[in-house]
């Protein structure tokens, strides 16, 4: 007897995410995954009741390949270093995602927005308070000027050049790094 295909959400991730790669997201169906992976149609819905979850388990898939190594060096990067690094790890995924996929993201409407924000917005929540802790554990910060700005609201500023910069392919999370090392350091 055939043995089945070992099946789990993070393989139908990984083959949905090749898939909408090569074919875009648009393109991207319940059918064409579960003959990727090997398996039925069915297998598939157990893990995900629609493609509007499927098409949010792949954006967010992407995030999580794309921010996921920074995430894991930036409680050792210094406040300067973890923007730039922050902003150099954007510039090719969202290079690509910029090329295939927004505009086919943004022309769905799934059911499941709600859901979608709320796990972007819990990545970027990571993001975010790892900056801020590199604010606060940066020992060549003055902290006393630190205070009168905010960490927290420092590092939003930094997240937010830094996926603009990826964006638009401008230089300003540099520009803003060399402003917090005059400005805040020792």
């Amino acid at each position: 007897m055939p043995r089945r295909p070992e099946t789990s959400r993070e393989n139908i991730l990984a083959a949905a995410t090749k898939l909408a790669r090569k074919d875009g997201l648009a393109k991207l169906g319940i059918r064409s995954v579960a003959a990727s992976c090997g398996v039925s149609v069915g297998t598939i819905y157990n893990y995900f009741p629609d493609k509007d979850a499927l098409v949010i388990g792949v954006v967010g898939s992407f995030w999580h390949d794309a921010l996921d190594p920074w995430l894991s060096r930036a409680g050792s990067l210094g406040l300067v270093e973890a923007c730039e690094e922050l902003a150099a790890c954007l510039v090719g995924p969202l290079s690509e995602f910029r090329g295939s996929w927004i505009a086919e993201s943004e022309l769905r409407q799934p059911r499941r927005e709600g859901e979608a924000k709320q796990g972007e917005s819990d990545l970027i929540g990571q993001v975010v308070e790892a900056l801020a802790a590199s604010a606060r554990d940066d020992a060549r910060i003055d902290q006393k000027k630190m205070a009168d700005v905010g960490a927290h609201e420092l590092a939003k500023l930094c997240w937010h050049e830094a996926r603009d910069d990826a964006r638009e392919g401008s230089a300003s999370c540099l520009a803003l790094a060399k402003t917090i090392e005059l400005a805040f350091y020792k």
